[in-house]
């Protein structure tokens, strides 16, 4: 007999749970061996509520790995984000022209070596958001970066090649003038390209909160820098905590569990 217990149901005299005999039309007791006329309610389907994450629908939010998942990136990122900090800090301080331009540089070259390597490290970290989450916005900063960051090496260098000595003293060419303000516009859109990713995937990295202030101060620093004049008053400095955020973000990340070695073949 096909039979349907529905535990919302029970009997008037036993108290025990009622069972529904469709060949009978009706419900049955067995501990009381009783019938009771009814007709038999529809289940009720509770509708579908997502489960959420920081206010957005879990479903939305779901990683999705390219390829086999590393913290590497990560770790590489945030060093080269804690080394960028003091290349800012530097990189600022010598906008202000403290250290001059009495002929080449070296101490300058210096500092946009370090600030190039620290940026290329930085880089390692939004790379790791596309592998590790499928982050698209990450791989284009990704991409972006390492263009931008490679003139900001060339450029400076081309600049400080330029500077001659006449009547009037050490100056650049105007080449090198352009050189320098070009790499200060795509080192500030480089900050704001990091910013936007930090706030687009700030639900994959663990930390909303902490991920979408450090892409907030990134994109304001960057626009400072881009203007190139507010640039040399104070714009390296506003990255400064962004950095230092951002750096923690990707240190603290979570890192999705690695597939399983059939669709590790499947992505090799």
């Amino acid at each position: 007999m096909d039979e349907a217990r529905d535990l919302s149901l029970n009997c008037p005299r036993c108290g025990n749970p009622l069972t529904w005999l469709p060949h009978y039309g009706q419900w049955y007791c067995v501990s009381d061996r009783l019938l009771f006329p009814g007709t038999r309610p529809q289940p009720v389907t509770p509708p579908f509520v997502p489960a959420m994450v920081a206010g957005v629908p879990a479903v939305l939010v779901q990683p999705r790995p390219v390829g086999v998942p590393s913290r590497s990136w990560f770790t590489a990122g945030a060093v080269g984000h804690f080394m960028a900090v003091a290349a800012s800090i530097a990189f600022g301080v010598s906008a202000f022209g403290f250290f001059g331009y009495g002929g080449l540089s070296l101490l300058h070259l210096a500092l946009v070596a370090f600030l190039f390597v620290s940026l290329l490290l930085s880089l390692f970290g939004f790379f790791g958001m596309r592998r590790n989450y499928g982050s698209q916005m990450g791989l284009a900063t990704f991409g972006y970066g390492l263009a931008a960051v490679l003139f900001l090496l060339v450029g400076q260098v081309v600049a400080q090649l330029t500077v001659s000595y006449g009547w009037w003293g050490y100056a650049m060419s105007l080449l090198g003038i352009i050189l320098i303000i070009t790499s200060w516009v795509l080192l500030g859109v480089l900050y704001i390209l990091a910013g936007v990713t930090y706030i687009v995937a700030r639900h994959f990295l663990g930390n909303a909160g902490l991920a979408l202030a450090a892409g907030v101060v990134l994109i304001v620093g960057g626009s400072l820098i881009s203007s190139v004049i507010l640039a040399v008053y104070g714009g390296f400095f506003v990255v400064v905590p962004g950095l230092i955020m951002g750096g923690i973000v990707l240190l603290k990340a979570p890192v999705p569990p690695a597939p399983s070695p059939a669709v590790r073949a499947v992505i090799a």
